[in-house]
Parts: C-alpha cells; structure tokens; sequence
C-alpha cells in the first residue's frame, strides 16, 4: 500500500472539504427552496376534483381513471388519476406535502446526475454546477404547475424513468433479468403520460447520439455510426411496445378532448412561438415580481445570493470544461430536446390562444422543458470560459447567477405568500370541521365562514356548499378530530362521527354527505358525478316533509344535457303531482347556458311525497352513425338537486 505523502494527504483534504462545503450549499438552497414550495397547495379545480374522488374511496378513484381514459384515449388515466388523487389528499399533511416537494427536487437531482455522466464522466462538480443553476433559475410559478398542482404525476413517472436510464449508463454489465425487470418498470412508467414517453425518447436519443459522438472506431457500425447494438435494440423494442400499447388504446378510445388535438400545428408560426414561450416560462426570469421587501426578505435574498455566488465562483474557477465543439452541438441538442417536450402542447391551438393571446404560457406538462436548464449553463459557461483566463470571468458569471438567485427568491417569496393565503379555506376547513356539533345543520350561506373570498377553485359544476360539508364530514368520519369509528352506534364515543347536513340539498348518485335519496324511474347506473336519464321520462321523489324546509320556493336542477350526432336540440317537459308546470327548450348552440333551471314546489311544502316528472322530446340514438358503443338512451344528466328559499 502506497503511504500518502504530507503535501498530497493535505490536497485530498481539501477537496473533500470543498466537497462537503459545496453539498451543504446546495442542501441549504434546496431546504431554502422547499420551504416556499410547500406554502401552497390544491391550488387548482382539478386538485379539488381528485380531492373528492380521493375521500370517496377507491371505487370513485377508479371510475373517474376509466371515464378519463375513454374520454381522452389516453391509456394513462389508469395510473395518471391514481396518482392525481394519491397526491390531492396527500397536499393536505405538510409531512407528506414536504416529500413530494422533496421527490419534485429529486428529479433535478437525477438530471443533473445523468447529464454529467454523459457530458463529463460523472465529475461532482459539474453536477453540483447543474444543480446549483436549476435552483438559481426556477421559479415559484403557479400556473397549474407542479408540485403545486398535480404534485404526483410529473414527479414519480419521471423519477422512474430517469433512475433506470441513469442505473443503465452507469452499469456496464449487469444481470439480464434485472435490466429486463428495469425496461418493464420503465414502459409502464412511459404509459402514465405522453410527456413521459418525450422524456423517455428524449434521454434515449441523447444516449445514443452520445455513444455515436465518443465511441471509438472499433465499435460495432450501423449505417457508417458507432452503435451499442443490444441496448439499442432494447430502447428501440421498449419505445415501439409502448407506442403500439397506447396508439392501440388511442384508436380503440378515440380522443373527445380538445387538449388532445393538432389542430394548431398547420399554424407554424404561432406553433413554432408557443413553443418557445413554453419553454421560457419554465424559466425565473418570465415570472420575476418582486414583493415589498420586509428586513427578514432583504436577509434571505441576501443569503441566497452570496451562497450562490460562492458556490459558482468555486465550481466555475475548478469544473471540467466541455470542448468548444462539444460545448455547441450539446447547447443545440439540448434546446431542440427542450422544444420538443413542448411540441404537443404548442401543437393545440387552445394552447396557442392562451399563450400567444392571454399570456398565459406556463403549463403542467411544460414544465417538464426546464430539465434542460443545467446543461445549457453548463455548456454556455464553457463556452465563455474556454480559452479564456478563468480567475476573471468566473466572478462575473457566478455574481450574474447570484443575482438570478436573489431576484428569483424573492419573487418566490411573494408568490408563497399569495399561495399560502389562497390555501387558508383548507386550514379553515379543517378547523371547522372538529367545532360543529354532531348532526348540525348548516344552511345556505356557510361557505362564507370557509371560503367568503372564493379563493379555492372549484369547476362550475361543483356546488361549494355541498362541497364543504362532503369535505369536513369527510375529516370527521376519518379520525381527523379523533378516533375514526366503525358503527355508528358508537357516535355516543365520538360526536364527530355524525355528519353534518344541510337539508336544502339532496344527494344524487353516490354522493355520501347531506341530503336525502330521490331517484325514481327512467335513471341509469349512478356513476360518481350524478347519473345519467335512460328512456323518455325519468322521475324524482321529494320528501318535503321536514320542518327545516318550511321555507323553500323552488327545487334547482343542477344537470347537463346531451348533445351528440343525433340530438342537435332538446325539449323537456316538467310535470309536478301530474300537473305540467314548465317546458324547457335547450339549443345545442346555447349548451353552456342549459345547466341550471328551477321548479316552483311551493305548493308542495310539508308533503312526504311530491313525484317529479321529466319528459324529453329527444333521446340519444345509439344506431346513429357515430354515436359509439353505448346503448342508453340519453337526455339529460343529473348533477345536483337543490332546495332554495
């Protein structure tokens, strides 16, 4: 064994002290980080949506994956959903909020591992000076982004994906069936969504053209190019099987989602610009909005940027550079690879509007464009570098990255500070929730003490009352304001076991808060948002009897209508105790319009049984070219019934 001489034990000493310190910047910048990316949480309608689906159980979790699935031919739903409402519930625990904020991070991580393998043989400091860019430019920005919205569905598929891409470039030999059982866990992640087959194909194509660029001349050729013939073989086998899985879903399910559609990719130019914008929103510098700035913003900002800058300085003056060469082929590549995750998007001329005419670019699945932020720093920094002395432009390149830190944190302060006040109906919620007494009757008008400023989202067909009471009677029943119990004889032991109620709303479908079962004939299977009509006539039983309601006027129809190949229009007759009272008449061209009518019952108040009637002048024609496999007659869908005063 070779003794270490006194000059060279004190230069290993050195860089592992560097080592270390460079670790515990980036640790401190990333926990930095997480405290402002969990101030916010279900911040969007559909996190709400998969809240509810959540605390409905399994069974709604997954009738709500499968409707998705065969709306929009995507065979992801079936994993997507999952996740979406795994992720809802889960935002509510700051625990688990933190972690998957932390599994957000993670695939930074992960990136900036796998580029500096490929780019650099693994150097730490250039990993380190990857990641240390990412967290200098990524913003705060809620626009339906993750982890702030969806916080699950770009976070694990990604995770998997770059884990097994990365274990594989790293790992010259290893077992058949342990990479056979990593390509499978890989394609199931690919089927989650379309954005995880671009970053899988992406990392594919990028190692590949890597192994083409440094293998030597001795390798085996294909066309004149130096391939890895088994592992390209297996990438290209894996991409076709996963291709041939969902294009077959996709055919067998065609899409009805205008979000799924290409129609704006004949427009080249405003394809071409959405792409490009949704790539720049992913960056700090398209959402820098800086708040008052209070002495504890000044220090923070301040921390943030000497950490940085001494970070950079150090990492910039040591890290191995790319060749010039190198430097500008990976610069392309990489920007082409970044527009091409934002292509599907930029490709729908919804998109395009919101972008091009709302300036409202940043999106979910764009975000997934910023992956490529630390190898374009990395490749622009070698660039300024090369053939320059680094001890003076290194200072200039790490105070120009300290400064987009500084900005950067403190415009993520304000957005944080907007998020968690947007969150507070949640806490209020909760709070609520273990207060009221057992059974209590809540009237109209108490979404004011949760919500009075109407900042949680919500889509137009949820009713916020309802929606509240489901959500605390939800907290009650599942140990939140003590021990959950298992037969309601035990609701002596435990006054939050009774749900609260509102009697002016009666449940429809398998909605379990508040209210009182009401369908009579002519219904379809009761699906989880309401239930559809089936035949010419479909009925409602009403118990009025109840004290409680002595003051209501009109029963409100909450509903949808259906409008396919062929029903173009819809006339509804309204018969109540045999007498018709109204008729309703819906154009398809006012569709939006059509879903909210009332009912006078004032005459019926204080009656155990007042029947309902609806008679439809059109039904769905299942034999009509284009109506697809489903054999009901439809008419209209039922979504909530309401008793008002």
């Amino acid at each position: 064994m070779k003794v270490l001489g006194d000059r060279e034990q004190t230069l290993c000493h050195k860089k592992d002290v560097s080592k270390y310190g460079i670790s515990a910047a980036l640790a401190m910048l990333l926990i930095i980080q997480l405290v402002l990316f969990t101030a916010g949480y279900r911040l969007t309608a559909d996190d709400a949506m998969f809240l509810q689906y959540a605390w409905r159980g399994l069974d709604h979790v997954w009738e709500a994956a499968r409707e998705f699935a065969y709306l929009t031919g995507r065979i992801g739903h079936f994993f997507m959903t999952p996740l979406n409402a795994l992720g809802a519930y889960w935002a509510g625990n700051w625990l688990t909020r933190l972690l998957m904020v932390l599994g957000y991070f993670g695939v930074m991580v992960l990136i900036a591992c796998y580029a500096s393998r490929l780019l650099a043989a693994g150097a730490w400091r250039v990993t380190a000076f990857m990641l240390l860019g990412m967290l200098a430019l990524h913003p705060l920005a809620y626009e339906h982004m993750p982890p702030n919205a969806y916080p699950l569905q770009n976070t694990v598929p990604f995770l998997l994906v770059l884990a097994v891409r990365l274990w594989l470039v790293t790992q010259s030999q290893a077992p058949t069936p342990l990479v056979a059982i990593l390509y499978v866990i890989q394609g199931i992640a690919m089927l989650v969504s379309e954005y995880v087959i671009l970053l899988a194909t992406a990392l594919i194509a990028i190692e590949h053209l890597n192994h083409a660029a440094t293998s030597s001349g001795n390798q085996r050729k294909f066309l004149g190019i130096s391939v890895c013939g088994p592992k390209l073989l297996a990438d290209t086998l894996l991409v076709a099987l996963v291709m041939a899985i969902y294009l077959l879903f996709l055919w067998g399910y065609p899409s009805q989602y205008e979000g799924n559609s290409i129609d704006g990719l004949p427009n080249l130019e405003r394809f071409f610009l959405t792409s490009v914008y949704h790539v720049l929103s992913g960056l700090s510098f398209y959402h820098l909005s800086l708040p008052e700035m209070t002495l504890a913003t000044w220090g923070m900002t301040l921390l943030v940027s000497l950490t940085t800058f001494a970070a950079a300085w150090y990492l910039l003056l040591r890290m191995p550079l790319p060749s010039r060469k190198q430097a500008i082929i990976t610069l392309l590549v990489t920007a082409f690879f970044m527009l091409y995750m934002a292509f599907p998007l930029a490709a729908t001329s919804r998109q395009q509007q919101w972008c091009l005419e709302f300036n409202s670019c940043g999106y979910l699945d764009s975000r997934t464009s910023f992956l490529g932020v630390g190898v374009l720093l990395y490749c622009c920094a070698g660039l300024l570098l090369i053939k320059r002395p680094r001890r003076k432009v290194a200072p200039v390149l790490a105070a120009l990255l300290a400064l987009t830190a500084g900005l950067n944190h403190a415009s993520n302060q304000r957005t944080a500070n907007s998020m968690a006040q947007r969150s507070q109906p949640w806490e209020a919620a909760s709070q609520l929730a273990c207060e009221l007494p057992s059974a209590a009757v809540i009237r109209a008008g108490f979404i004011n003490t949760i919500d009075p400023q109407q900042l949680v989202a919500l889509h137009d067909y949820a009713q916020p009352q309802l929606y509240w009471l489901e959500y605390m009677n939800h907290l009650r029943s599942s140990g939140h304001c003590g021990d959950a119990l298992a037969t309601e004889q035990d609701a002596i032991r435990n006054p939050f076991y009774l749900p609260l109620a509102d009697p002016g709303f009666v449940k429809v479908g398998n909605m379990r808060s508040v209210g009182y079962e009401v369908l009579g004939s002519g219904w379809s299977s009761i699906e989880s948002w309401g239930v559809w009509s089936d035949g010419e006539s479909s009925s409602l039983i009403l118990d009025l009897s109840d004290p409680e309601l002595a003051n209501v006027s009109a029963l409100v129809l909450h509903f949808s209508v259906y409008f396919g190949p062929s029903i173009a229009e819809q006339e509804v007759a309204v018969w109540v105790e045999g007498e018709l009272q109204r008729r309703w008449f819906f154009p398809e061209e006012d569709s939006a319009n059509c879903c909210l009518r009332h009912i006078d019952v004032r005459e019926h108040i204080g009656k155990e049984e007042v029947k309902v009637r609806l008679d439809y002048q059109f039904l769905r024609d299942p034999s009509y070219p284009g109506e697809g496999g489903d054999t009901r007659q439809l008419a209209l869908g039922l979504r909530l019934l309401e008793l008002v005063e």
